[in-house]
């Protein structure tokens, strides 16, 4: 059990990886399209309010659900993945 255990730790820790890229290039998109690039440029110096913020305000604004599922969504998956991996590789 141990080696599945780390092995799903491992998987959380790539879609951690993964999904953090994946949501903060969507999201310094988002910006980028709202404000120009000094925007961006503050977006990508203050990323965890991007993060938080923008994929909320495609939700709202454009009705788009995409960005908040990937961001919201691929972190919850990998937390998923690494506390399953965790419990597993204790025994």
């Amino acid at each position: 059990m141990r080696v599945i255990g780390k092995i799903l730790s491992g998987l959380g820790g790539i879609c951690y990886c993964v999904f953090g890229i994946w949501a903060l290039l969507l999201s310094l998109s988002i910006v980028h399209e709202l404000v120009g690039f000094w925007g961006f440029v503050i977006a990508f110096v203050l990323f965890p309010i991007t993060l938080v913020a923008a994929p909320w305000y495609a939700l709202f604004h454009w009705g788009t659900w995409y960005p908040l599922a990937v961001s919201y969504g691929g972190f919850i998956a990998a937390s998923i993945l690494m506390s399953l991996g965790g419990s597993l590789s204790r025994d």
